[in-house]
């Protein structure tokens, strides 16, 4: 979707509202593109409370219309951990992470993106409560995953956050070399 992908959130959570209030004319395909759409547009907002009933529909649709072995599935539970997250639900999300990481694992898939993502969403669970050690050994794991997939920008993001991680826990050194090669990944990505 053109507005979506333009960061205009609020036109697309308005162009979807309206077919999702005619739910029983859609497909069960159509309503999880629908429910897809939503608790993301509603978290970049940070308008969490709206997000949640979207993100357990989109959990709900999961199973049925992509399967319990489809890589939709455990996205469709990180996205409502995502939520739980913002609403500071913190022992809901890190379960919802932690099991989105097993399902992961079953569908062995721990080489791949979306396993170190969903581990970075684990460690970000203990670095939203200020407990940095922790997370930094959760990112630390994220990294060893993500060092496979430099390409992707989530690969930026988990030296970021151990650098936040680092610099909470006063050691600055090693802060400043996981910034350095932040700095670089964006300057050949931009």
């Amino acid at each position: 979707m053109k507005a979506l992908d333009e960061g205009n959130y609020r036109e697309a959570i308005d162009m979807v509202t309206p077919l999702l209030k005619k739910r029983e004319a859609l497909t069960p395909e159509q309503e999880w593109a629908a429910s897809h759409l939503m608790p993301t547009c509603y978290r970049m907002l940070e308008d969490f409370k709206a997000a949640l009933p979207h993100a357990k529909r989109l959990l709900k649709l999961a199973p049925k219309v992509c399967g319990k072995g489809s890589l939709d599935h455990p996205r469709a539970v990180d996205e409502l951990g995502s939520v739980e997250l913002g609403l500071k639900d913190f022992i809901s999300a890190k379960n919802r992470f932690n099991e989105a990481v097993a399902m992961l694992k079953v569908l062995g898939m721990e080489n791949s993106a979306d396993y170190g993502i969903t581990l970075m969403d684990v460690a970000h669970v203990d670095r939203e409560q200020q407990r940095y050690k922790e997370a930094l050994d959760g990112y630390v794991k994220a990294k060893i995953v993500m060092d496979n997939f430099k390409d992707d920008p989530n690969y930026c993001v988990v030296l970021n956050r151990m650098g936040l991680c680092l610099d909470n826990l006063k050691r600055y050194a090693e802060a400043v070399a996981y910034c350095r090669e932040q700095v670089e990944w964006s300057r050949k990505k931009h």
